[in-house]
């Protein structure tokens, strides 16, 4: 946000140096990516007021043994803590979960490292405040954090470079990191080749040596059961690189930009955290790991090198997902051990489903009695969250009573806030401005007044504006994500270049628009951005006040500012309309505060309240708060929501210079696909009954009626989601018609199709028949040309949506003997409707009597939905296109019950028709078949649609 534009920005920059102590000198380097993983699991002694010989001198350290005046615990930060990082966060531990002191203290980590030969190795390190390093008891680096000149930002992990020589067999690292200060404490380390890779042969453990051939994972006692980090649904699983998913060149030509975006992927500036390693000792590495009983989350992939990541899918259930694992040495021993991993919903995902949230720019301005009548004004627009201008909104201010400035001549602001929006039901927020001003207490006071604020306050969402501007953001958001992982960090600033993920592990991105009318939003609209974590984008919009500098002559218009939410939510973004009380205030008073609550903006806000709760009526706004995007086909009318509460749809038919043009003049809405039977269709500004008629996914109002909203007409339809589909009568095979779909991505938990539909009838033909593709018809939709045409049918030459959907549709009756159990074999495998070949394709597929997805990549993916010989099932195998993702979910009767992995090969996952992978062409479907994978399935004449 910049209402105080004058502000100049300043940036703290970094640099780091070494001391060499009378050794090697260690190289001073810059970030290098290569592929070794940063070392995430130690034993632990600490904290201490000093450094400690005995430890230093230590031949074996072992878990629960006593090291001076401490003892060496396991140790493991992401169990406590949800942040994407590689940073082994002491100050979190010691201070946040054991209450224990870190200032001017010492810790010391250890690991075991096992290799198969003697080779040459690097330690790359970097600490809080500093270190120093031991291999097998001799010393090999030390380094210390130290600011930098202005020269540029320089990556903080691999900062320290030192030779090693490892030793056929077991080797010992360890390292003695000191605190200089109360703001952080903390270290990076990981042992690899001379290019950052990965080294052959290599094993890391805690345990070594020690005890009997085993598995070294497990938990922290302070964190009761819990042995492995907390996964989320949608979001990846500890692990990530975000460096990996851009190509600079084709995202910016300009040669400085190029230049500058480069050297900030080449020193790190990337958020990366390591995929989970489980760890084994003893016996004789290598060890080599496998999955023997349970399963893991979908998404997740167990790899023999015993590492474990992937992207959680959205199907899976919450809760524990207990599984075994078996690891064995190179002497063919072998153990097992039961581990769990706890799956939550994704922390943002109330975000992307509020709608509509709030920035409140100088709320020191409100009159001292005017909250909960402010709060109320938010409530009946629709707000979801509420979020305040807490600190530094280009004038160094806190608006509570900070560690820094305890007696701030403004008070606290904030609780008062706090109060009213928690009665209101509406969530609080705080924002954070650059940490750049005097009055931070240096380069370690973010994260001190951060946490503060944290406690104080327990705000939902912490909103962080123009970079974050201080060094080390994995320390700043480690500490946030330790008190509180659920609450947000929102993150402004990719409108200024998409290279901004130095700033830590965001989970919710803002566009910042600061284009005031109707006209001119649309010049700077969101984009979608390349992120690991299923996200949506905040779009933030002032309203503007006509005797502001920054927006003069411009009044506040309340329909513009509900046309631009509208078009923000209807198109999948979170609209953040600014709800300011006053740019500029009425100075009636000694301490500058509002005399009443009127003016230019609450008047604006005041017409929004009541055109989103009209008096009499029944609310509007949960036509556009707490609702997805779609459900329905994309159409010139307007936009389409669904209500995540109730499951309600919801028309909104307006007209924007996006391209939609509103009310048709004939007054007969045709929209779909409406599958669930329509109860009842209600003009919301009347609340009024409005005529319609369903034919079978398509829906037809009758709105002659209606007068048409000057913002949006909103039309509520009210489906019965519970009724089964008309039952069939048929002979005694099993009968499939299909087709195949294409368009707008919805995600597969809605149970939503996209209504472009291909022509794909199927027929029996030969003695052993199998049903084929009959026609090549297109889709009739603007899909089949954007995904290419005659002319231009190759991928590289089409224009394709950044997220889309392919579905493969079926409807199924099988009769008895179909369902026969059989023995789970390949041969017995059952592919029902399938596009692509037997070895890559993917299918919707039955195994004896139990439906589910094969993939040529994944083999078979089974559900606990069996087939059902007395009605018609519906089926869709929806393949999800987004990025670099290729994933696939089979939908039963419009509900997900299970998905694929992600697909390794994105390529071979992009066909549509085409016969080679990755060709799209215009709207074939590639082949339609039912039969085994070694013979053909007796197949009867198809029965019509259901």
């Amino acid at each position: 946000m910049r209402p105080h534009r004058s502000s100049a920005l300043y940036v703290i920059v970094i640099a780091f140096v070494t001391i060499p102590l009378g050794l090697s000198i260690p190289a001073q380097a810059e970030y290098a990516p290569g592929t070794a993983p940063f070392i995430n699991t130690w034993l632990l002694a600490g904290p201490l007021d000093k450094p400690a010989a005995e430890i230093e001198r230590s031949a074996s350290p072992a878990a629960g043994a006593q090291a001076a005046n401490t003892v060496w615990r396991y140790f493991d930060d992401r169990l406590f803590c949800r942040n994407l990082d590689d940073y082994q966060d002491l100050r979190s531990y010691y201070r946040l979960k054991r209450h224990e002191s870190t200032d001017s203290k010492v810790a010391y980590a250890h690991v075991y490292i096992h290799s198969e030969k003697h080779q040459l190795a690097q330690l790359r390190a970097n600490a809080h405040s500093e270190f120093k390093a031991w291999l097998d008891g001799v010393p090999v680096a030390a380094g210390f954090f130290q600011f930098a000149d202005q020269r540029g930002y320089r990556g903080e992990k691999d900062v320290t470079n030192a030779h090693l020589r490892l030793n056929a067999g077991w080797n010992r690292l360890l390292l003695r990191i000191r605190s200089r200060s109360s703001g952080r404490f903390g270290f990076y380390a990981r042992v690899c080749d001379i290019a950052g890779d990965r080294l052959p042969d290599v094993t890391f453990s805690v345990d070594g040596p020690n005890g009997e051939f085993g598995i070294s994972t497990r938990g922290m006692p302070e964190f009761g059961n819990l042995t492995m980090p907390i996964a989320y649904r949608e979001w990846t699983y500890v692990g990530i690189d975000v460096s990996e998913l851009y190509n600079l060149e084709s995202m910016y030509h300009d040669p400085m930009a190029l230049s500058m975006y480069s050297h900030w992927n080449e020193t790190g500036s990337f958020v990366q955290a390591s995929d989970f390693q489980l760890l084994a000792h003893g016996g004789k590495p290598p060890y080599g790991w496998s999955l023997v009983d349970g399963t893991l989350p979908q998404g997740l992939e167990l790899r023999e090198n015993g590492t474990i990541s992937g992207i959680v899918a959205g199907v899976n259930k919450l809760g524990e997902h207990e599984f075994t694992v078996a690891v064995s040495d190179g002497k063919g021993k072998i153990s097992s051990q039961k581990l769990s991993i706890s799956l939550r919903e994704r922390p943002n995902r109330w975000y992307d489903e509020a709608g509509l949230t709030a920035l409140v720019h100088s709320p020191e301005r409100l009159p001292l009695d005017g909250h909960a009548e402010f709060a109320e004004l938010l409530k009946r627009q629709g707000y979801q969250a509420g979020i305040i201008i807490s600190f530094n909104n280009g004038d160094g201010t806190y608006r509570w009573p900070s560690l820094y400035e305890p007696n701030n001549k403004l008070g606290d602001v904030l609780t008062p806030y706090m109060t009213a929006f928690e009665a209101a039901g509406i969530r609080f927020g705080m924002y954070m401005g650059p940490f750049y001003s005097k009055n931070v207490g240096g380069p370690e006071g973010p994260v001190q007044f951060v946490e503060d604020a944290l406690k104080k306050y327990r705000p939902a969402v912490l909103w962080f504006d123009w970079g974050i501007a201080v060094p080390s953001t994995d320390s700043l958001f480690s500490m946030m994500k330790t008190i509180n992982p659920d609450a947000l960090v929102v993150l402004n600033g990719q409108n200024f270049g998409k290279f901004r993920f130095r700033n830590g592990d965001f989970d919710v991105t803002t566009y910042e628009g600061w284009n005031h009318s109707d006209e001119k939003l649309y010049e700077v609209f969101p984009y979608e951005i390349i992120w690991p974590k299923r996200s949506g984008i905040e779009s933030w919009r002032l309203i503007p006040q006509s005797k502001w500098q920054n927006t003069k002559d411009q009044p506040a218009d309340p329909e513009v500012a509900l046309r631009i939410a509208l078009t923000l939510i209807g198109e999948g973004h979170i609209a953040n309309i600014d709800a300011t009380p006053s740019l500029l205030g009425q100075e009636g008073s000694a301490d500058q505060r509002l005399k009443e609550l009127d003016g230019e903006l609450f008047d604006c806000h005041r017409a929004m309240a009541d055109w989103a709760s009209p008096p009499g009526l029944p609310p509007i706004y949960p036509s556009f708060t707490r609702v997805r995007s779609g459900p329905l086909a994309v159409d010139e009318w307007g936009y389409s929501t669904v209500s995540i509460d109730d499951g309600s749809i919801y028309l909104h038919i307006m007209k924007n210079t996006r391209g939609k043009k509103g009310m048709p003049e004939s007054k007969v809405i045709e929209c779909g696909p409406v599958y669930d039977k329509v109860l009842a269709v209600v003009w919301m500004q009347k609340n009024r009954s409005i005529p319609f008629k369903q034919k079978g996914s398509r829906l037809i109002i009758d709105a002659r009626q209606v007068e048409p909203d000057s913002v949006s007409t909103v039309i509520k339809i009210s489906a019965d989601a519970t009724a089964e589909h008309t039952k069939q009568e048929g002979g005694t095979s099993i009968h499939v018609l299909a087709r195949y779909r294409m368009g707008e991505y919805y995600p597969p938990e809605l149970g939503l199709l996209p209504d472009q539909v291909g022509a794909a009838d199927m027929h029996s033909q030969g003695d052993t028949p199998s049903v084929i593709r009959k026609t090549t018809a297109n889709a009739p939709s603007d899909y089949s040309i954007r995904f290419g045409d005659s002319k231009a049918y190759m991928a590289r030459n089409a224009t394709i949506p950044t997220h889309f959907s392919y579905v493969l549709e079926a409807y199924v009756k099988p009769s008895v003997k179909a369902i026969k159990p059989v023995p789970p074999t390949n041969d017995d495998l059952v592919r029902i409707v399938t596009n692509g070949t037997a070895g890559m394709g993917s299918a919707i597929a039955a195994r004896g009597n139990v439906y589910g997805i094969w993939a040529g990549y994944g083999g078979f993916v089974p559900s606990e939905v069996t087939l059902d010989p007395n009605r018609w099932v519906h089926l869709a195998l929806v393949h999800d296109f987004d990025y670099k993702r290729r994933r696939t979910t089979l939908l039963v009767d419009h509900k997900p019950v299970c998905e694929t992995h992600d697909n390794p090969e994105p390529k071979s996952g992009a066909r549509i028709g085409g016969t080679e992978a990755g060709d799209v062409w215009p709207g074939l479907i590639d082949e339609v078949r039912f039969s085994k994978l070694k013979s053909t399935f007796n197949v009867q004449d198809l029965m019509p649609a259901p």
